[in-house]
């Protein structure tokens, strides 16, 4: 696929659609000629589009009918599933499809965690010690041999002698899925070979490429060596209003809840929300809150009033495919090597794998012209 930034690389994240939809659009993906599938990693999610199926199941189906497209989850984290279980899953899968999988992994959220007995703490501090544990411990097994095993003490997992005995095709990418906080920022430089971030602004994508550039030349890491990716939200209009109003409204509530603390920051000094409800912006965040029908109907009633300058930061809306490649052009400028596109309309709006399809076809014809 030729873009109008040839060194930049296209994915698309399919979610919310059925298991069989999602297989066939990563298999369209693969024909259409996108650079990876992305497929979220979670028990439940926030409603109304909910994350429901298995990614790593699906993966393989799609990778077993392709053969040129990228596959990684976006994201899986090490608490669900043990990181010697990742391990041998996504080794697995680069063998199955002769080297495409990478890993994309992250520190886990409230919701998928508290409500199934697992291990989940508050402590920003803690995640990321787990976190940059498991990373460390999978890239080792990826590594490890019955001669060459595997050791590691830390505080989260202990390993002695340990090795997996399926390898991975070529040496597996690790990447940090991070918000945009900046000791999670600085991990991504200090240990991770790329960043997958939530949401973004122009200027927190820049802000968040130069503090994982600081960490990596404080690390002696060349920071040329990190991939920048930048999960975009699209709106593409073709000229119907309907479609554009209902599409904006949805990512409203998307945007809060991953963006709460600098979205109500921005509300408070404007006079849309009260001192109060701003100090209570970590109950309504997407890591920790509870999606309770009470909790989703009080993020709702925050998220109608975050105004139409804040949203035009975050999203992406074009009449037509070439008016989206230029908007997304300064992300590309400032790093990014490669551009996940959520086609926000089918993923919440309708949900609907056809809707998806349509939208895929004409981004890549518009790529490929």
């Amino acid at each position: 696929m030729a873009t109008p930034n040839p060194a930049l690389k296209i994915g698309i994240n399919l979610s919310s659609f059925s298991p069989r939809d999602i297989v066939d659009l990563g298999i369209l993906a693969d024909e259409l000629g996108f650079y990876s599938v992305w497929i979220p990693d979670h028990l439940a999610d926030l409603p109304p589009a909910g994350d429901r199926v298995d990614p790593w199941v699906l993966l393989g189906a799609i990778g077993y009918r392709t053969t040129k497209v990228k596959l990684l989850t976006g994201v899986t984290d090490p608490v669900r599933i043990h990181p010697a279980k990742i391990a041998n899953i996504v080794a697995t899968l680069d063998e199955l499809t002769g080297g495409r999988a990478d890993l994309a992994i992250g520190a886990g959220e409230g919701m998928n965690l508290n409500r199934y007995g697992l291990p989940w703490n508050e402590n920003p501090s803690e995640r990321r010690s787990r976190l940059k544990e498991a990373v460390l411990v999978i890239r080792g097994l990826l590594r490890s041999s019955i001669s060459q095993p595997f050791s590691y003490h830390g505080k989260f997992h202990n390993l002695d002698q340990a090795r997996i005995d399926q390898k991975p095709v070529h040496d597996v990418k690790m990447i940090l899925g991070a918000m945009g906080g900046k000791k999670t920022l600085q991990l991504v430089g200090e240990i991770a070979d790329g960043w997958f971030p939530a949401i973004n602004s122009i200027d927190s994508f820049e802000r968040g490429c130069s503090i994982i550039d600081e960490s990596a030349k404080a690390n002696d890491r060349d920071p040329r060596q990190i991939e920048r990716i930048h999960d975009a939200f699209i709106v593409m209009t073709n000229g119907d209003q309907e479609k554009e109003r209902k599409s904006i409204d949805a990512f409203r509530y998307l945007l809060f809840t991953i963006m709460s603390k600098p979205i109500m920051n921005e509300m408070s000094e404007k006079g849309l929300i009260s001192p109060a409800e701003k100090e209570r912006y970590s109950e309504l965040s997407y890591q920790y809150m509870d999606p309770t029908d009470e909790g989703v109907k009080r993020a709702f009633s925050i998220a109608k009033k975050i105004p139409s300058d804040t949203l035009s930061k975050y999203l992406i809306i074009g009449r037509n495919p070439a008016e989206i490649m230029e908007k997304l052009e300064p992300f590309a400028k400032a790093g990014a090597r490669q551009i996940v596109l959520n086609d926000v309309y089918s993923l919440i709006v309708s949900a609907s794998s056809q809707d998806c399809k349509k939208f895929m076809g004409e981004m890549s014809h518009e790529l490929q012209s």
